[in-house]
């Protein structure tokens, strides 16, 4: 899935994003903002980083 994600596929990383949809919910509750914001804030960047880490990889950078 990640190969497909590195591509571009859209829907990989929605898949991606739903395998974690129970921990950032849990997540977002610690976090002073509204929900929303919350859950906004978690995903974008854990899709930064996800991006991030895929580039390293890459890059041929990632032990």
């Amino acid at each position: 899935m990640l190969k497909l994600v590195r591509s571009g596929d859209q829907e990989a990383m929605c898949r991606i994003l739903q395998l974690f949809e129970e921990d950032i919910q849990k997540t977002s509750r610690y976090i002073r903002m509204s929900r929303e914001d919350a859950v906004q804030s978690i995903v974008t960047d854990f899709i930064e980083e996800l991006q991030q880490e895929l580039e390293t990889v890459k890059s041929g950078q990632w032990i």
